[in-house]
């Protein structure tokens, strides 16, 4: 696949992430620039520091297995079936 020719590098990062207006984001161990990154953000979206039922989307930066697999656990037990979870 050419991501070039499909668009996707030019795709925003907020929308290749399914954030969207009214979205409960919990950005966990994120970058101090992450939401630099996400510029592109759509209105009202709100960011939370620990996941709750409302939570819609979790992404999870981390280059540790303890870590994923504690905060996978912790995802599991506090998250809607219906919510997402994005591991850079």
């Amino acid at each position: 696949m050419n991501l070039t020719s499909t668009g996707y590098c030019r795709t925003p990062l907020a929308k290749k992430l399914g954030i969207q207006a009214d979205s409960h984001v919990c950005a966990r161990h994120a970058p101090e620039n992450y939401l630099d990154l996400l510029a592109d953000l759509q209105a009202a979206v709100v960011f939370y520091k620990k996941t709750t039922p409302a939570t819609d989307i979790v992404h999870l930066f981390t280059d540790k297995k303890a870590v994923l697999v504690k905060e996978l656990l912790n995802c599991k037990a506090s998250l809607r079936s219906d919510a997402a979870i994005w591991v850079s």
